[in-house]
């Protein structure tokens, strides 16, 4: 497994969209910061406490600096959420190679970005509304799941569009693994939030109205649910089961 380096002849899309007003910025003088550090503390502030932590403001306030020196080196939030989310998908750990199986590639990529998520949460948020090209390390992930696709016959279009459904898939489970644990803007105790969970999943079962829920919120109550990585998995095989009929269905034409 590897993981991908900066490309040093590839600057991400939101870069050269701003490249102007960062070197505007620049000109008053030089501050004693790094881009590297200003992007680290920024998700180190939305790890702890999501992306609303990372305002300018609050970033300059942690690197003890003026909050225009910071533009020195972003041009806003915007290019500071795609720094973020460029350095965290260099977290994925990629094969050298691929393997024989197209379906064991996009499983390996499927579940590396899946750690990523759950590592930063707020990387699912931005991956659902960020452009892929604002984050050029991401492009590597892109490579290898449409190279394991190629040599089975398969469009590169349409490859690309399962890429994005696999992508979409991990996102979304993420995001809701994320809100079920604590919901946006709940601030109650979890113990609390419990108990609170346990008497709504009782009254239902008790109101006789919902027999097949109530099965599976029995199972809940009993501690008998799925854990997160067991729906993944299924959710993720039976996802490949439908790319593996695609390309059957492609390999009989």
């Amino acid at each position: 497994m590897s993981t991908p380096t900066p490309d040093p002849d590839l600057r991400s899309l939101v870069d050269l969209l701003h490249s102007r007003r960062t070197k505007r910025a620049r000109r008053g003088g030089q501050p004693s910061l790094s881009r590297e550090e200003i992007v680290r503390t920024a998700m180190r502030l939305a790890d702890a406490e999501g992306l609303e932590a990372t305002s300018m403001r609050r970033i300059a306030v942690e690197l003890g600096a003026g909050t225009m020196t910071l533009y020195g080196y972003v041009a806003d939030r915007e290019a500071l959420h795609a720094a973020m989310l460029d350095e965290a998908l260099a977290e994925v750990e990629l094969p050298e190679g691929h393997s024989a199986s197209w379906r064991a590639d996009l499983e390996v990529a499927a579940r590396q970005l899946r750690g990523v998520c759950r590592r930063h949460p707020w990387v699912a948020q931005l991956l659902g509304t960020t452009p892929v090209f604002y984050a050029p390390r991401w492009l590597r992930t892109v490579e290898f799941s449409l190279a394991a696709l190629e040599p089975f016959g398969m469009d590169v279009r349409r490859a690309a569009a399962i890429g994005r459904l696999v992508n979409n898939y991990v996102v979304g489970t993420t995001l809701r693994e994320t809100s079920e644990i604590r919901p946006p803007g709940e601030d109650a105790d979890p113990a609390v939030r419990q108990a609170a969970v346990t008497a709504y999943l009782r009254q239902v079962v008790a109101s006789g109205r919902y027999p097949v829920f109530s099965r599976l919120a029995s199972a809940m109550l009993d501690g008998r649910d799925l854990h997160p990585d067991e729906n993944f998995e299924i959710g993720l095989s039976c996802l490949l089961d439908g790319v593996e009929a695609q390309l059957g269905a492609e390999g009989s034409d």
